[in-house]
């Protein structure tokens, strides 16, 4: 899929919660997928459970991770777990944390974002990219707001 879509950037796996057994097996996966880290230049892996994280760092350190969250203090533990994006959920996504998470060179992207009025909010705000069950309607949109600045 990668090799035959090269226009799109970045491809953001998400690894759900599941026993710690399940998790070691998609983490080699991924590193058997992704054995070097030129060939993981276009991948994240996202994940809410903490176990996750800590084994990417053990099986396949170069891949980029992601803290997905709707807890206060998300920042702090994706530092904590050497993360380079923060998924946050969309109720506590505010400018300060934007602008803390961008000071730690980390990408901010908002998850669940259906209504124009909240892409324009987050948008003004300076987020990097955001999760939407309708993108026909959101990628049209924000190119719209990248044109007008």
């Amino acid at each position: 899929v990668l090799a035959k879509t090269p226009e799109i950037k970045l491809y953001q796996f998400e690894v759900k919660t599941a026993p710690e057994a399940v998790l070691e097996e998609i983490a080699k996966q991924l590193a058997s997928m992704f054995p070097t880290k030129k060939s993981a230049k276009k991948i994240v892996v996202t994940s809410f459970d903490t176990k996750m994280h800590k084994l990417m760092k053990i099986h396949a350190p170069y891949i980029e991770l992601g803290l997905v969250s709707e807890m206060q203090g998300c920042l702090t533990q994706a530092q904590e777990l050497g993360c380079s994006y923060l998924i946050a959920g969309s109720k506590i996504c505010t400018p300060s944390l934007v602008s803390r998470a961008h000071k730690q060179n980390m990408h901010v992207s908002v998850w669940t974002v259906n209504e124009l009025a909240a892409i324009e909010k987050l948008h003004t705000m300076g987020v990097d990219s955001l999760v939407t069950d309708y993108p026909s309607m959101a990628i049209p949109y924000v190119g719209s707001l990248q044109r007008e600045e």
